[in-house]
C-alpha cells in the first residue's frame, strides 16, 4: 500500500535544523499534538524522525579544503588498493549524501574512488558562489579539476544541487530566513538572477569542456526532488497524530517546487549531450509524475528538505548501477587504446638496429 499525501500550500513548518534539534521539536511537539509524555511518543514517530540523523559521518567529514585536495588527502570509496581511483565524485553535499550509493556500488564491483565535496560548492569551474553557506568554491574546484587531471582518473560523476545555483532559493527556504545565491565569474558585469543564471550555464559547460578534453567519461546526477519542509519532521508529527499509517510507501506532491527543477533539467540534458556525458536522474526511481517518495518501509528517504539520508541514497543503487557499470567500463577501454598507442609510439622512436653489411 502506498500513502500519498497532498499538501496544498505548505507553511514553513521548521527551519534546517541539525538532527538533535529536529527530534528535541518532535519531542516538544508531544504535548500539543499527543498530550502526553515523551515515553508515550509512537516509536513509529521516533523512526521517522531518526531520519534528520541519517547520514554516513564517516563520509560526512570528507569535505576536503583546497590545500588538502591538492595533497591528495581526499576519502576514498570503495577498495582501499594503492593505484589511482576509477573514479571520483566531485560536488557540493548532495555528493556527501549520495555518496553511499556509490560506495555501495565500489565495494560490489570492487573500484576504488574518491570523494571530493565541499558545502554549498557545485562543481562549476571558474565561478565564485555569493551566499552565507559556501565560500572558496572557486579554489575547490580549480583543486579538484587539477586532481583528476594529475592523477589520470578517467571517470568523473558530477553531483550538486544545481537548482539553488542555477534559480535561487525555493519559495519555502525564502519564508525560513535563508539567504540569497548569486553566482559571479570573470564575465559577470552586474549581480541578478539572469546573470546567476547565464554564470550558471557558463560555468558547468567550462567543466564539462575541460572533462572532455581530457576523455573524461562523465556523469551527471540531476537534482532530487525538492519536498519544500522538513520532511523527518512532518513525517514524525503526522505518525503522532494518526494521520499517518505505517506504509511501504509515503509519496508526496511536489508540484509546486518539482516544475522549477523540471526547466532546470532541460539544460542539464542538453549540455551533457553536447558534451557527450551520462546523465541519471533520481526523480526516475522517485518519482509518479507529480508525487515522489519520501518514505519507504517506515524511515524517511529525506533527512530535510532536499538532502538524501543514507537509506534514500542506498534506494538509488539500481538505478545508479548501469550508468556506473557503463561509465567505468568506458574509461578502462580509453586507458587501454591509450596505453596501446603509447607502447606502438615507443617503440616506433626506438632506435633500429643497422642491417648487416654484405
Amino acid at each position: 500500500m502506498t500513502i500519498s499525501v497532498c499538501l496544498g500550500n505548505r507553511p514553513a513548518l521548521f527551519s534546517a535544523v541539525g538532527a538533535a534539534a529536529a527530534v528535541a521539536v518532535v519531542l516538544a511537539a508531544v504535548s500539543i499534538v499527543g498530550r502526553g509524555l515523551p515515553q508515550r511518543l509512537p516509536s513509529q514517530a521516533l523512526r521517522y524522525a531518526s531520519g534528520s540523523s541519517d547520514r554516513d559521518h564517516e563520509l560526512s567529514d570528507c569535505a576536503t579544503p583546497a590545500q588538502g585536495i591538492r595533497t591528495g588527502a581526499l576519502c576514498r570509496l570503495g577498495s582501499d588498493k594503492t593505484d589511482p581511483p576509477d573514479f571520483v565524485v566531485w560536488g557540493d553535499s548532495h555528493a556527501e549524501a549520495v555518496a553511499p550509493a556509490f560506495k555501495a556500488l565500489a565495494n560490489e564491483t570492487g573500484s576504488a574512488g574518491w570523494l571530493a565535496t565541499h558545502p554549498g560548492c557545485a562543481p562549476l569551474l571558474g565561478v565564485v558562489r555569493l551566499s552565507r553557506d559556501a565560500s572558496g568554491c572557486d579554489k575547490f574546484n580549480d583543486s579538484v579539476i587539477s586532481a583528476i587531471e594529475r592523477s589520470h582518473i578517467r571517470t568523473v560523476f558530477l553531483v550538486a544541487r544545481w537548482e539553488v545555483n542555477a534559480l535561487g532559493r525555493t519559495s519555502w527556504e525564502t519564508s525560513e530566513g535563508l539567504g540569497a545565491v548569486s553566482l559571479q565569474d570573470a564575465y559577470s558585469k552586474q549581480i541578478s538572477p539572469a546573470e546567476t543564471r547565464a554564470v550558471f550555464e557558463r560555468g558547468l559547460t567550462r567543466t564539462l569542456a575541460r572533462l572532455n578534453r581530457d576523455l573524461c567519461s562523465v556523469v551527471l546526477v540531476l537534482d532530487v526532488p525538492n519536498t519544500a519542509m522538513n520532511t523527518p519532521v512532518f513525517l514524525a508529527r503526522s505518525a503522532m497524530r494518526g494521520s499517518m499509517e505505517a506504509s511501504p510507501e509515503v509519496r508526496i506532491d511536489v508540484a509546486a517546487d518539482g516544475s522549477r527543477i523540471d526547466l532546470l533539467d532541460d539544460l542539464l540534458v542538453r549540455l551533457s549531450s553536447q558534451w557527450h556525458a551520462l546523465t541519471i536522474d533520481p526523480k526516475v526511481f522517485l518519482c509518479r509524475h507529480a508525487e515522489c517518495l519520501v518514505a519507504k518501509d517506515g524511515r524517511s528517504i529525506y533527512r530535510d528538505d532536499h538532502h538524501l539520508t543514507v537509506f534514500g541514497a542506498l534506494q538509488l543503487v539500481g538505478l545508479i548501477r548501469p550508468t556506473f557499470e557503463e561509465a567505468i567500463s568506458a574509461s578502462h577501454q580509453i586507458a587501454e587504446a591509450q596505453g596501446r598507442q603509447q607502447r606502438s609510439s615507443a617503440r616506433a622512436r626506438r632506435p633500429q638496429p643497422e642491417a648487416p653489411s654484405s
